[in-house]
């Protein structure tokens, strides 16, 4: 009973939290709608004062411009409209800087509220690839320049970074502080840096060239009579150098290839990522050795490989931003013959070829026997070698594995009856590489 009391006093609380909150956000609703009405009221207001400023201001209105500013503190000297009024929206006078335009779309006139858009303005924004910079850097950046699409306006761009535009541009016009003379150019979408060009409209420039200098872009729009809109942003650095991969020599073995890694290095936005691939046709990596998806290799390990095969290998290396390089090379894998064993009266002599550094060699003789070489280790009694200890001997117990040197001789007793066996292998890397196995009397 006691529960089921808790769990109504709950849905009581929550429910009246829930009233309270929706009263609470229901009265600032209500009140941020009567401020906005408040002010749209006021702004028209405003544009029905500035109607009636250029009406009595005809005569000395140009009337080529397309876009003719006023300020509030122009209807206020004019006695257009009032001062000190106070902004609905922030409690605060309406500032005497306040814009407002009057746009003459061929003789048609509109007046609006300078907003940052409406009134001519241009708009600039960007695509970064990738999205966030790196050490100040971009692999690409779009740049999309949106000019107002009024009649009678002109429109000019000018880089100091060469980028690509979407569009062509037909005219240049000089490279100074603003532009100069427009001269008729080949059609062209490459953009030269600090060069003003003269454009049709809506335009994108895509700067993909490696550039370790920051850059600005400057848009100029202009009815070449009164209205002047000059704008400028910033340009990112731009990475398209690849990251250099370095490779030691590959340690090759009959069951795999190991390449270290000397180096894998990028100036401008570091390693992200690095990958070793390999396959038995070259340029053709069919299989992924190591991958490390957040920095270096150190090195690229290729196993379980086929004999007397060349393997072919990349290490690639991604840097921060998206850039690529690798290095390759190959490296033939050798097989390894089967020991050999040749008899002589009481002495088997076991040959394991040539000697390398990554092979290690065992013998076994279930019957005991003596050696014309010391051991190097003792390796136990199991199936195979293994834990071996420091042991030199010449004396071999039955049953246990010794590691050798090399080529030995192993002699038997010729006095002895007993038969039994002697094995030999060969291990590359610490994995069984080869071996045979011979009777004795």
């Amino acid at each position: 009973m006691k529960k089921k009391f808790t769990f109504k006093l709950i849905l009581i609380i929550f429910a009246a939290v829930l009233a309270l909150w929706l009263v609470i956000n229901g009265v600032i609703l209500i009140v941020n709608n009567h401020k906005q009405k408040a002010f749209d009221a006021q702004m028209v207001e405003y544009l029905e004062n500035v109607k009636l400023y250029k009406e009595n201001n005809e005569n000395s209105i140009n009337k080529n411009a397309v876009i003719i500013k006023v300020t509030l503190g122009d209807l206020i000297d004019g006695n257009y409209t009032k001062d000190n009024i106070q902004n609905p929206l922030t409690g605060e006078i309406f500032s005497r800087d306040m814009t407002f335009c009057i746009i003459n779309d061929n003789g048609e006139y509109t007046y609006k509220y300078d907003n940052g858009v409406d009134c001519g303005n241009t708009i600039i924004t960007y695509t970064n690839t990738p999205e966030e910079m790196y050490n100040g850097y971009l692999y690409t950046q779009v740049v999309h320049i949106d000019f107002s699409p009024l009649e009678g306006l002109e429109y000019y761009i000018k880089s100091s970074v060469p980028s690509t535009a979407d569009i062509n541009v037909n005219f240049r016009c000089g490279s100074g502080n603003k532009p100069g003379n427009c001269f008729g150019i080949s059609s062209t979408k490459q953009i030269e840096a600090n060069m003003w060009y003269r454009v049709s409209g809506d335009i994108n420039l895509t700067y993909d060239e490696q550039n370790d200098e920051s850059g600005i872009i400057y848009t100029l729009t202009t009815d070449e009579e009164e209205f002047n809109y000059l704008l400028n942003s910033s340009i990112s650095l731009i990475d398209r150098t690849s990251p250099v991969v370095v490779l030691d020599t590959p340690v090759s073995s009959t069951n795999s290839v190991s390449v270290k890694i000397k180096s894998m290095t990028d100036i401008e936005t570091d390693i992200a990522s690095s990958v070793c691939k390999y396959g038995t046709v070259i340029d053709n990596y069919t299989t992924t050795s190591m991958s490390n998806a957040r920095g270096k290799l150190s090195k690229c390990s290729i196993n379980y490989i086929l004999k007397d095969k060349i393997y072919y290998y990349e290490v690639c290396a991604t840097d921060e931003v998206g850039n690529i390089g690798c290095a390759s090379g190959s490296s033939l894998i050798p097989s390894i013959k089967n020991p050999t064993i040749v008899y002589s009266e009481n002495i088997v002599s076991v040959a394991f070829g040539k000697k390398k550094k990554t092979l290690t060699y065992y013998i076994m003789s279930t019957v005991p026997a003596s050696i014309s070489n010391t051991t190097i280790a003792y390796c136990g009694k199991g199936l195979s070698p293994s834990d071996c200890i420091n042991s030199k001997i010449t004396e071999l117990t039955a049953n246990a594995w010794y590691q050798v040197n090399g080529d030995v001789d192993v002699i038997y007793d010729e006095l002895s009856n007993s038969e039994g066996t002697l094995y030999a292998l060969i291990y590359s890397d610490g994995e069984y590489a080869s071996g045979v196995s011979a009777q004795v009397k």
